[in-house]
């Protein structure tokens, strides 16, 4: 994995290799960081996920996100830092990234693991989507339905318009107390799950109708 810091500029902290200059980039996401609020992005997050900060129990879960995925993976953050939500974004347009996943967690205690996309996404948020929420109830636990949310971190508006975008919001409760490794390997899988079907020209939505209802319902909504 590469690791990026993204403050007045991104950089690249060590040299890529030749084949992840030509191969899909899947920018992981770990929500959070640092001591101090920069825009939006505030520092600790849920103060009790996992027995510590939100934050970084992200960073673990990000780490093996990247391990599990190897070369084409990309962190926002690689270390105790927080990023604008602007910037977490930047990472992925300026690199043409083909996935953004950004990493959460609750303090629900078993009431399960939430998967975010924007109303305006296109269908290859979706699929992402859709792909995560299987491959994680294949790891076990929790899992809830893929939810429609305005989070700026996922609008379309600052995304390339190829990148699938989603939030995970991980409840440690319903993943056999919290393990990092299995549930970064499951997120991993639903990442190359879908890059493997967007190879092939799949689509892995499977109620467009019921999709397109929900949305209709969040646009009623916000304009009453």
């Amino acid at each position: 994995p590469v690791p990026l810091t993204a403050r007045a500029s991104i950089r690249c902290v060590g040299k890529p290799s030749a084949s992840a200059v030509t191969m899909d980039i899947s920018v992981i996401d770990p929500g959070h960081g640092g001591q101090t609020a920069v825009g939006n992005s505030t520092p600790y997050g849920s103060r009790q996920v996992a027995g510590g900060l939100e934050k970084d129990f992200n960073l673990r879960v990000a780490e093996r996100v990247a391990y599990h995925l190897g070369e084409g993976a990309v962190l926002t953050r690689s270390g105790d830092v927080n990023l604008s939500l602007g910037d977490r974004v930047a990472v992925a347009r300026r690199l043409g990234a083909r996935v953004f996943v950004s990493l959460h967690a609750s303090e629900a205690r078993g009431a399960g693991t939430e998967i975010h996309v924007h109303p305006r996404a296109g269908a290859p948020s979706t699929e992402l989507a859709r792909a995560m929420q299987r491959s994680l109830s294949h790891a076990g636990g929790r899992i809830g339905g893929v939810e429609f949310s305005e989070m700026a971190v996922l609008s379309p508006d600052g995304h390339d318009r190829r990148t699938a975008a989603c939030l995970v919001e991980i409840d440690p409760a319903s993943h056999a107390s919290g393990d990092v490794d299995r549930i970064g390997r499951a997120i991993a899988g639903a990442v190359g799950d879908h890059l493997r079907d967007a190879a092939r020209g799949l689509s892995s939505v499977e109620h467009s109708d019921e999709i397109e209802e929900l949305k209709g319902r969040i646009r009623a909504a916000a304009a009453a």
